[in-house]
């Protein structure tokens, strides 16, 4: 069996050598409001792949679920967001991040072929951070060895402090080949793409410096990036602290080597958060041909078939994803069941 096994990887290996390298375009690959996925935390013990140039497998089977450490990203209007007033006139989305009692909200600027961040609000202090030279964090479109870097400059306040910041961030395409994620689902066609930031800070009469370094991996099948391996640094005087953090796209587990890109759905799913049961509405009030409930293992844990509803009142409270399927295609927003 284990010949066997080797033998499958060694033709995956090879299949994605001979294929067309992905190109990340505009059209295909920038978030635009309403796109939605939740991620999960890993840890691991041993090496992480993160080798570079054509031909790669980066398996990451090895990796351990961390079930309480989940994210959900949505991107919506920057009208519906707490800081509207600060940012409507220079962003043109919100980048929504929820994960525990936490909410972060993320301002890009979509223009062209230029996606630029363009400043932040965290719910917790609560702390602003509006740029003055907004930065740059695609130009579309990203392929392999495609490379950008861009000088940036930000203030940050909050109730407690002012930190003035000025940067750089960068990214290079660096690999392309296939990915195992933890689980076994296997993504062919895929791109790595290494982003570097680093940051000075100055609070008063104290300096530090924050670096942060990502390995993000782009698949042929998926949207939204299926997997980020993040690096921190942080110095303050003669104090360092590091640390690193592993999420893994959700939707990415559940869509691999045997499973086509399908479609778009449009759906709307309300209410959301919800508690004893979820309703879809789609187009010319079309009924679904399923209704998934999907947790943040992977796993359908309810489901209904040709109807507008899934009841979901045996649920655990949590994050979740719901997936629709229907005569335009499959769609998958992020869900959250509430007591």
């Amino acid at each position: 069996m284990k010949k066997i096994y080797t033998l499958i990887l060694s033709l995956l290996f090879l299949g994605t050598s001979l294929n067309a390298q992905l190109s990340l375009s505009k059209a295909a690959y920038e978030p635009t409001i309403g796109d939605s996925y939740l991620t999960m935390g890993y840890d691991s013990t041993s090496a992480i792949p993160k080798t570079t140039g054509t031909g790669q497998l980066w398996s990451f089977t090895t990796f351990s679920a961390q079930i309480t450490n989940t994210e959900s990203i949505t991107y919506t209007t920057v009208a519906s967001t707490p800081a509207s007033a600060i940012f409507s006139s220079s962003a043109t989305m919100c980048k929504m991040r929820i994960n525990g009692s936490n909410t972060q909200y993320e301002y890009n600027k979509s223009s062209g072929s230029i996606l630029e961040y363009v400043g932040s609000y965290d719910t917790s202090g609560p702390q602003t951070t509006t740029f003055s030279n907004t930065g740059i964090i695609a130009s579309w479109p990203i392929s392999l060895t495609s490379s950008n870097s861009d000088a940036f400059a930000a203030v940050q306040t909050s109730t407690s402090s002012t930190v003035t910041m000025n940067g750089n961030y960068s990214y290079t395409a660096t690999g392309a080949g296939t990915v195992i994620l933890p689980g076994g689902n296997v993504h062919t066609n895929c791109l790595q793409v290494r982003t570097t930031l680093t940051i000075s800070m100055i609070q008063g009469t104290n300096t530090s410096t924050y670096s942060d370094k990502t390995y993000t991996y782009y698949s042929a099948s998926v949207k939204a990036p299926i997997i980020e391996i993040n690096y921190q640094s942080q110095t303050s005087g003669t104090n360092t602290s590091t640390g690193y953090n592993i999420y893994v796209n959700t939707s990415a587990q559940s869509v691999g080597l045997t499973e086509n890109k399908s479609a778009s759905a449009d759906f709307i799913v309300y209410p959301n958060p919800a508690n004893e049961k979820v309703n879809i509405f789609l187009p010319d009030n079309e009924i679904p041909r399923s209704i998934e409930i999907i947790d943040m293992l992977g796993r359908v844990v309810t489901s209904s078939n040709n109807s507008v509803s899934v009841i979901t009142s045996s649920l655990s409270k949590g994050l979740y994803s719901i997936r629709v399927n229907s005569k335009n295609g499959t769609g998958q927003k992020s869900l959250m069941i509430t007591e």
